[in-house]
């Protein structure tokens, strides 16, 4: 049995399109879920404070839960004899950090010039560490919420942790475009004879 070589060029031209079709389904999918992320964004902070009670009950505090202020979900822990309540508002939350790197990545998921695997492990790794950062941020302003006075707290929290998840963005953003763009060197790649 042989194939003709019309019926071998319509399958060599059908394996691009399987991949530009299953790149772009990934691609659109990945997108989808970045919004989903982004609209969702109480169901994440909900997840944040629970993770954050568990992590100032392990280390400052001598009890923590999650809770709700309001509407807010929040964390309400205990040192010593004070009770004391980080509200997590929709501005503290991670969801809009990894809802952006996941788009970003949803879009370069789509060009076949990026390895799919690179680009879903630099937004699993920005993700990952922009939500690790979320978490120390929320340890610390605990810790000041309940050694310090309200003045050093309302610095630390608006000019403090602003900085600190805008240098975590640029950071994560940073390490994305690195693993993504950029690639390693073939041995022998750039020597002179």
């Amino acid at each position: 049995m042989t194939i003709s070589p019309s019926r071998s060029r319509s399958r060599a031209h059908a394996l691009p399109r399987l991949t530009r079709l299953t790149r772009l389904v990934a691609a659109l999918g990945l997108g989808a879920a970045a919004i989903a992320v982004m609209l969702s964004e109480r169901a994440v902070r909900v997840w944040e404070t629970f993770l954050g009670a568990h992590l100032i009950g392990w280390t400052f505090g001598d009890e923590a839960a999650r809770t709700y202020f309001g509407a807010d979900p929040s964390i309400l822990f205990r040192t010593g004899t004070s009770y004391w309540t980080l509200r997590v508002t929709a501005e503290c939350s991670v969801a809009y950090f990894a809802g952006a790197i996941l788009l970003i990545a949803a879009v370069f998921l789509f060009f076949r010039r990026y390895e799919p695997v690179r680009v879903m492990t630099a937004a699993a790794i920005s993700v990952v560490g922009l939500t690790g950062l979320n978490q120390v941020r929320f340890l610390a302003l605990g810790w000041i919420m309940s050694t310090t006075d309200d003045r050093t707290f309302e610095w630390a929290h608006s000019l403090g942790g602003s900085f600190l998840m805008i240098f975590g963005l640029a950071a994560a953003l940073f390490c994305f475009f690195r693993l993504v763009i950029v690639t390693r060197k073939r041995p022998g790649a750039g020597r002179r004879p």
